[in-house]
């Protein structure tokens, strides 16, 4: 089955379109510890003030639900702590070169994260975050 690239093209695009906020990538070496049942800490593969990736390594788990984070950068002072966050989707990533038994037992992951229920005082670090740090 062949797939029209007008048709590709437009489904992109409403993908794309039904974020409110553009994702950003940092230009510092950024990271977040998702603190749910299981902490897990992983690189911020893009972030937005509506949310961010997050790429980590850890077991199958495709939980979802709300958790807190802390977000940090190397060398910074803006690093906002307890986050609340809504884990939107968990899913494998697939490395070609990872297919053997070490793989089966821990695999490299992507979730992305939408903040909740933010004040005021997280939604404006966030923002600074974001406007110091990333292009």
């Amino acid at each position: 089955m062949s797939i029209d690239l007008m048709d590709f093209l437009w489904s992109a695009t409403l993908d794309f379109e039904r974020r409110r906020y553009v994702r950003l990538v940092l230009r510092e070496k950024a990271f977040a510890a998702l603190k749910s049942h299981d902490t897990k800490v992983g690189n911020i593969m893009d972030i937005s003030q509506g949310g961010l990736a997050l790429e980590y390594i850890g077991h199958k788990d495709t939980s979802r639900g709300t958790a807190l984070l802390d977000i940090f950068i190397l060398g910074s002072e803006l690093n906002p702590y307890d986050v609340s966050g809504e884990i939107v989707y968990n899913n494998d990533i697939y490395i070609p070169y990872m297919d053997n038994e070490f793989a089966s037992l821990l695999t490299t992951r992507r979730c992305g994260i939408r903040f909740v229920q933010l004040s005021k005082t997280k939604r404006e670090q966030i923002r600074s975050l974001i406007e110091v740090n990333a292009y």
